[in-house]
């Protein structure tokens, strides 16, 4: 039977996935990383039938439509994901990502499956999934949900039925976990800065301390583009070229922000970033100064928003707590050898950390030698990546 090992970490500004899969006549699994538009639509029958339509033959990553029937009511639910599904101006940050994150599954899923050359064959799946910290308590819901949908009458993703997956074990840990296993010491803490939020993880002795770890809702990225004056038509693509243009504002990225390409307009982009920063940072401060960060003996950062936020973080913890921030590059190097990842592609490292610290822990997964076979690479861009 073959195999399929998913790590898999739905964030805001994008899905970060590494899998081993079949592919080939070869006796290996080739390994992947997928970086995935993260949109997502509820759809009606009738327009999901209607879009139906329309879609290629086979299955896309980039857009593509799920249905599968509601484990509770027995229902035919209808789902649009991906670039087809985005919407513009500011996200919602604030819904509970169970069923958002159960379609992103599903539709990744149905991509693997159906591009595997043995995708006909019986196929066992081994899958972890990251979560929020504040939502931990539905990994056992959204586990039983994904093996009724699976093993029960099978999904379809873009009107192809996927029927030949069996469930090995899946696997849900707090966000941070993947980066946690990769620097394991006593008294550790973990800071995740993405889109949407900023998390403190603390560990004692292995064992997850939920009295001094905390989520801090719509505190990421997001956070700082909301507290920005100035027009904003896309939140990930905004999110993206701010960060590329970094704290020296280059214009070669801000202007893609502008509507005119005027010098006025620029001068207006860039004032707003240089009022918005500071007020986020001392948001984030008071943040930090409700955590007991004194009882820490290493702090390890990972996250799109703390890398944006690098200078800020580095001066604090080192000023106020004593503490050098541990950035995980030895982690960072290690992916970028194992997918050859080189040049203008080594931007999306980071956000790829977590999720690849936690492909590492789960069982039956096989470092494949580039002497043995090549992993084949596959990354899908999003605006966030």
């Amino acid at each position: 039977m073959s195999e399929i090992t998913v790590a898999f970490d739905a964030g805001t500004s994008g899905s970060k996935i590494i899998a081993s899969y079949p592919s080939g006549e070869c006796p290996f699994n080739d390994e992947g990383y997928f970086l995935v538009e993260p949109s997502v639509r509820e759809l009606t029958e009738a327009t999901y039938h209607d879009l139906l339509e329309y879609v290629e033959e086979g299955i896309a990553l980039d857009s593509s439509l799920v249905s599968y029937l509601n484990p509770i009511t027995g229902d035919r639910v209808y789902w649009q994901i991906g670039e087809s599904a985005s919407r513009p101006g500011l996200l919602y940050v604030n819904e509970r990502k169970f069923e958002t994150l159960l379609v992103k599954v599903l539709a990744f899923l149905g991509y693997l499956v159906h591009a595997s050359a043995k995708s006909k064959k019986q196929i066992r799946l081994n899958l972890g999934i990251l979560l929020p910290l504040d939502e931990i308590e539905d990994r056992g819901l959204l586990g039983g949900w994904l093996r009724k949908i699976i093993e029960g009458q099978g999904f379809w993703v873009n009107g192809n039925l996927i029927k030949n997956i069996s469930v090995d074990k899946i696997y849900c840990k707090a966000e941070g976990y993947g980066i946690y296993k990769s620097f394991p010491t006593n008294k550790a803490a973990i800071l995740m800065m993405g889109h949407s939020d900023l998390t403190w993880l603390f560990f004692n002795r292995g064992e997850l301390s939920v009295k001094h770890s905390k989520t801090f809702p719509s505190s990421g990225m997001h956070s700082f583009i909301r507290g920005l004056k100035f027009p904003v038509q896309y939140e990930l693509s905004t999110a993206e070229l701010i960060a590329k243009a970094g704290s020296n504002l280059d214009p070669l990225f801000l202007i893609q922000l502008t509507q005119t390409k005027s010098d006025e307009e620029m001068a207006q982009l860039t004032k707003a970033i240089k009022i918005a920063r500071p007020q986020y940072w001392h948001d984030r401060t008071k943040d930090f100064e409700s955590l007991k960060i004194q009882i820490t003996k290493q702090v390890c950062v990972a996250g799109g928003a703390a890398n944006y936020f690098s200078a800020e973080l580095t001066e604090l913890f080192k000023a106020k707590y004593g503490i050098k921030l541990n950035w995980c590059k030895s982690l960072g190097k290690e992916f970028s050898q194992r997918f050859d990842i080189k040049g203008k592609d080594k931007s999306i490292v980071p956000l790829f950390l977590d999720s690849y610290g936690y492909f590492k822990t789960l069982d039956q997964v096989k470092t494949v030698t580039p002497s043995v076979e090549k992993p084949r690479l596959e990354v899908v861009k999003s605006a966030s990546s």
